[in-house]
């Protein structure tokens, strides 16, 4: 099974750090897989930055009017541990999986030794 996975950003929590506003603390996304047959499962998630300690500066900051949907995107991708990933992507085709082969769902009523009564 080929899947296409693709990463949105639904939203992100900002928080005022000494003199600097708006630096992202979370990001809300979800990652989309497709099949070959345009099948799709997906699956929400978050990913928190934790704040700079004392008001240090951690790296290059980017205003929030100055943000990319691409750099955001890859502070999540490198923020996710492969083992992660791969729970996600295991979610993902198992979504994908129940769609192909839906289980069956039986009530007491529906049961076969339940017809007759």
């Amino acid at each position: 099974m080929t899947i296409t996975y693709n990463l949105n950003i639904l939203s992100m929590d900002t928080q005022t750090v000494g003199e600097t506003e708006g630096r992202v603390v979370c990001v809300r996304w979800e990652k989309i897989g497709v099949d070959e047959n345009g099948i799709t499962g997906k699956c929400e998630s978050n990913t928190r930055f934790p704040l700079p300690e004392d008001g240090a500066e951690s790296g290059a900051f980017i205003p929030l009017d100055e943000l990319t949907e691409e750099a955001v995107e890859g502070w999540v991708h490198a923020a996710i541990s492969e083992s992660y990933a791969e729970k996600i992507n295991g979610f993902i085709i198992s979504s994908i999986n129940k769609q192909v082969n839906p289980v069956a769902v039986y009530s007491d009523e529906e049961l076969p030794w339940a017809q007759g009564e």
